[in-house]
């Protein structure tokens, strides 16, 4: 997401970040990115159970900031949303997106762009469309599925003796080129009408 923001021109973040480990993990790889190519971040907002959204809200109603990372889950991303600036794009990551596409529930995430993996947001995808879905599945373990997907086909790739691999994969579009790690590129997407959907080819 620092990488996709710094692209569209943005320079100036405000990282609003929930308290749990992991929403500040979050937030300081996307800090740690931010930073490296060059962007600023003109403040950080922590937010918990019994933190005043109230003075969040008074604190980003003069931002000058250009976007807002938002580092929580889905239940967390609901609640702060309507206390930030409206004025400023919000970005995420998959945190927010726990598959509960309902207008009603989801009301308050529309307009967030973050990213994710195909299985989830492009249902359209030409690899998501071969595998069959679990139902009854959550998201969560929809996500390893697709993951248990992924690996099985690199795995044949390897074993079948490739040196490298291009995979338009249903978790992102994956390479390897050697050594003992992967590239994953998961797929830009946004809130519209409660639903995350994919903006592959959207501009």
């Amino acid at each position: 997401m620092a990488r996709t923001a710094f692209a569209r021109g943005f320079r100036e973040s405000v990282v609003v970040e929930a308290s749990s480990l992991l929403a500040k993990r979050v937030a300081r790889a996307f800090a740690d990115e931010w930073f490296s190519l060059g962007g600023r971040i003109s403040d950080v907002r922590e937010f918990g159970p019994r933190g005043d959204l109230v003075d969040m809200r008074r604190g980003l109603a003069d931002s000058q900031a250009q976007l807002i990372f938002l580092a929580a889950e889905a239940d967390q991303a609901r609640t702060v949303r309507p206390y930030l600036n409206n004025q400023i794009p919000v970005f995420g990551t998959s945190q927010i997106n726990d598959g509960k596409n309902d207008p009603l529930v989801n009301g308050d995430l529309n307009g967030i762009r973050f990213v994710d993996m195909p299985w989830l947001v492009q249902p359209d995808h030409a690899a998501v469309m071969v595998y069959p879905r679990l139902e009854g599945l959550s998201t969560e373990l929809q996500r390893f599925y697709a993951l248990g997907i992924d690996s099985c086909r690199i795995a044949g790739q390897l074993l079948s003796g490739q040196q490298t691999i291009n995979l338009d994969g249903v978790t992102g579009k994956i390479s390897y080129r050697g050594g003992s790690s992967l590239q994953r590129e998961p797929v830009q997407a946004v809130f519209r009408d409660g639903v995350g959907v994919s903006l592959e080819g959207a501009k």
